[in-house]
């Protein structure tokens, strides 16, 4: 099984329904929330950028809110060109503030290559 599948099953596990209820009209997402909290999914992204990030950046279906938001969170990680590549693919699919607001201070390449940025 590859490492996108594993996760959206890790995700089902983790997901809380009433904070799924709760946070889907603070994100005013239209992609269906799980409810798996954002620190949880700092953490997914963190071992998925470890483990095989490519893996998980091709198969995401962005589906849900939370495999949205690993996706960027795990781009956040690249290097500069590589997040660039990655980046369209990102922004296309995100549908909420949230995803924005949790991703921008989480990449890392940005203070390098601020004027190319």
């Amino acid at each position: 099984m590859n490492i996108y599948f594993s996760t959206l099953e890790k995700l089902k596990s983790l997901a809380e329904s009433k904070y799924a209820e709760f946070s889907s009209k603070i994100a005013n997402c239209e992609k269906q929330m799980l409810g798996v909290r954002i620190p949880t999914l700092r953490q997914i992204a963190k071992e998925i950028y470890s483990v095989d990030y490519n893996s998980y950046l091709d198969n995401c279906s962005f589906k849900y809110f939370e495999d949205t938001m690993i996706y960027g969170l795990v781009i956040a990680n690249l290097g500069f060109e590589e997040f660039l590549k990655y980046l369209p693919v990102y922004l296309s699919n995100v549908d909420s503030w949230s995803h924005i607001d949790s991703f921008v201070p989480s990449i890392k390449s940005i203070k390098a290559n601020e004027e190319k940025f």
